[in-house]
């Protein structure tokens, strides 16, 4: 990893997406973290049935697991980082299960989780504390929905995984969080930067969601920070686009999500 930019690919946007995606990016390279995003709320409650029908040690995007024993001994060897959010609704369970691989592989890889987003366990206490948990489309409180959560999970952001990066993990399994921090992460991580270094967070923010979304079927997608905020964002899309733009504005980030907006439209128009 050079001083001056780290490279940060993503391999999926949705639990389901391509397979192989991870391990072409690996070995593709090169490059120096690998993130992948699996959840969204169809997902969580998916992963709740999982754990309904085999057991409360389940409830992760086991098919990163399958990704996991392809690319651990590449990522080994070229020192590639790995963060992604299919820990789903039991991230330890899956890093325990990352460690098993990693033992069979005879690999000296350090793994990480993250949890804190459960908040089943806190319900009735936050409604005790006045907590209507609101349906924000029918203005309906959960009291009077008729409806009884399966889980409940709030958003976590990127800090925790700075945290572990900086506690020397190689690989990063997270619960629910939010869908740039794991790329935020690692950027931070990689620059130190502190929670008031908002113009870059906020590139940060910008760019790990054209990286996260333009990720979702068969798109490969890198992504450099570079020294002063400075954002190169390679494409691999049916055009070959390639942007180069600085992101350490709010201006600038606006631009840059205009032109993905753009260039979406000019996609999916050439993939039909």
């Amino acid at each position: 990893m050079e001083k001056e930019h780290i490279k940060i690919a993503n391999c999926s946007g949705f639990y389901g997406d391509k397979l192989s995606a991870a391990k072409d990016l690996v070995e593709g390279g090169p490059i120096d973290v690998l993130t992948g995003d699996y959840l969204a709320e169809l997902t969580m409650t998916i992963l709740y049935s999982q754990k309904i029908k085999r057991g409360e040690d389940k409830g992760y995007v086991g098919t990163f697991l399958k990704q996991v024993k392809e690319i651990a001994k590449t990522c080994d060897k070229e020192n590639i980082k790995i963060v992604t959010n299919a820990g789903g609704l039991n991230p330890k369970s899956m890093a325990n299960e990352i460690e098993k691989i990693l033992q069979e592989q005879s690999l000296n890889m350090k793994v990480a989780y993250i949890d804190g987003d459960d908040l089943m366990p806190r319900m009735e206490e936050l409604k005790k504390e006045g907590q209507k948990f609101t349906n924000i489309e029918k203005n309906v409180s959960i009291e009077k929905s008729g409806f009884m959560p399966l889980t409940s999970n709030a958003y976590l952001g990127a800090w925790g995984i700075k945290e572990a990066l900086d506690h020397g993990a190689d690989i990063v399994v997270c619960p629910r969080v939010t869908d740039a921090a794991v790329v935020i992460g690692p950027a931070a991580w990689k620059f130190n930067w502190e929670r008031d270094n908002f113009d870059a967070l906020a590139g940060a923010l910008a760019a790990g969601h054209i990286l996260l979304s333009v990720a979702v079927k068969q798109q490969a997608v890198i992504i450099h920070f570079l020294k002063k905020y400075r954002v190169l964002i390679m494409l691999a899309t049916p055009l070959q686009k390639f942007l180069k733009m600085e992101v350490s504005t709010s201006q600038n980030i606006l631009e840059l999500v205009d032109w993905f907006q753009r260039e979406q439209l000019q996609r999916n128009y050439c993939m039909r």
